[in-house]
């Protein structure tokens, strides 16, 4: 996986011109924290105000079409940065579910098995996620799996 969503893809993905964004490549870290804190402030904020960090998850629906890979990467990386359980609620019941019910899931697997092994949060939030209709699937056997063998992170408050 990478640490970075190249420039044109970024412009690509948000229907605009390359030039219109901030100059080099994206960091998914930065993607990462951005989202965190749309997903968060989203999530408290009852205003129908439009968020100065939207445009995240347009991206992060995007990537999950056509570029899944960056798209774990970023779940990857929003799962090192998260310090209380409300995050990791977030994040497995909105971006994790995403990507695990988009048609680009099963051919992930193996990746999410790894990422499961060296991310023991990740794995935990394997264990919240849910399926869309399609339970029965060895996919999400598999999902399920990784998440029932998962513990609790004992460095997350609340």
């Amino acid at each position: 996986m990478t640490d970075v969503i190249p420039r044109t893809l970024v412009a690509t993905v948000l229907g605009v011109a390359p030039e219109a964004l901030p100059p080099g490549d994206l960091p998914v870290a930065r993607l990462a924290a951005r989202f965190l804190d749309f997903l968060s402030e989203s999530f408290l904020q009852e205003a129908d105000a439009p968020h100065p960090e939207a445009w995240t998850f347009a991206l992060y629906g995007g990537l999950i079409a056509d570029h899944a890979e960056l798209a774990l990467a970023t779940l990857l990386e929003m799962t090192t940065q998260i310090t209380r359980f409300d995050e990791a609620d977030l994040i497995a019941s909105g971006p994790l579910d995403e990507l695990l019910n988009a048609k680009s899931a099963a051919a992930l697997l193996p990746l999410i098995e790894a990422a499961a092994q060296k991310y023991p949060r990740f794995a935990f939030l394997l264990s919240g996620a849910s399926a869309e209709g399609s339970a029965g699937t060895p996919f999400w056997k598999a999902i399920r799996a990784l998440g029932e063998t998962a513990a609790e992170p004992d460095d997350l408050e609340g």
